[in-house]
This record gives structure tokens, sequence and C-alpha cells, in this order.
């Protein structure tokens, strides 16, 4: 009895192993999904003229000679919804700015763009904000095919929340409408 039970528990042993083994062989299928946003020059010059930085959050990148935020995206989209994982995050210590977006999703239908992070207001703490909706995409050209949708050269309007991010609060210029950029995105499906 003991050599059928040994024998058993090695026939388990190696179907555990060969599954261990083909488990980490084959990794599961990535996203070739990204976003890429290049912001608004006039909000990365102000950034740097006073000594502010840009940032990637990542697994986001930043590339401040082209300022671009590189996104990737987070599993397959569902419907018409991809999500993007990282952002950015700007900083002047001197104005008290501190912004931080991240987690975006974008609506290739309907070209809303929606995004976490935070914001703060000057002389104030830290606002949070999840899931708000922060711009409009408008123009460009979208495409779609088998597994993947895709919008290229798209303009990001400002939506209300939007402009109150990047004002931090109140306090600053921006209005709904307004472009933000030039942001192109696809999304596998």
């Amino acid at each position: 009895m003991s050599r059928r039970r040994s024998s058993r528990v090695r026939t388990l042993l190696l179907s555990l192993a060969a599954f261990a083994t083909f488990a980490f062989v084959v990794p599961a299928a990535a996203s070739a999904g990204d976003v890429s946003w290049r912001l608004r020059d006039s909000w990365v010059t102000y950034v740097t003229r006073w000594g502010g930085t840009t940032v990637g959050v990542s697994p986001a990148s930043y590339s401040s000679s082209t300022r671009t935020v590189t996104s990737p995206q987070v599993g397959s989209g569902s419907g018409d919804v991809a999500a993007f994982d990282g952002g950015f995050r700007s900083r002047i210590l001197l104005h008290g700015v501190d912004i931080q977006i991240v987690d975006l999703s974008i609506d290739f239908a309907t070209g809303d763009v929606k995004g976490s992070g935070w914001y703060t207001p000057l002389l104030s703490s830290r606002r949070t904000f999840s899931d708000w909706s922060l711009f409009t995409l408008t123009g460009g050209a979208r495409s779609s095919g088998a597994g993947f949708k895709a919008w290229t050269g798209a303009t990001p309007r400002l939506t209300a929340n939007g402009a109150t991010v990047f004002n931090g609060g109140d306090n600053g210029s921006y209005a709904a409408g307004e472009e933000f950029g030039t942001l192109s995105a696809e999304g596998d499906f």
C-alpha cells in the first residue's frame, strides 16, 4: 500500500511541477495599448519657469523634452472604455502648486476622459478626487479594428472639474472648454 501511495504522491508532485513550470514560462497576456499626452505648453512653461517639476507617476513616464506623459493600458478595455495606469505630478513649491493626475480612463465613443489624483488649493490642504471627468476629447482621427480602438491627435478640452484641478481650486485662469495639449491613445479590447 505504501508503494501505491508513494506512486500517487510522485504523480501528483510531477503534475504540480509541470503546471508550475508552465505558469512561469507562459506569462499572462499584456496589453499593448497606451496613451501619450503632450501637456499644454503654457502649463509646462509655468511649472518650469517658477522652479517646479513635472514627473511621471509609475508605471507612466514623462519626457521633459517632448512634454509628454505616456501611460500603459491596464488589462483589456470594456465596451468603449479603456483604463491606463500611472500618470504625472506637477509641483511648484514657490506657488504652493501640487497636482497629480493618475489612472486615466478614456471612453473612445464619447471622448470622456476620467482620472483620479489630487490638487492643492492656495494656502490650503490637499484635495483628492476619484474618477472625475477631467477632459473631453475633440478632433483628431479615430480608428478601430479587431480588438483595438485608437484616437490620434485629439485635443483634450478641460471640463469644469479639470479646470478646478489645474487652477488649484478657483485660484487660476483655466476655464472649462480650454485645450490642454494633444492626446493619442490606443486601447486593446
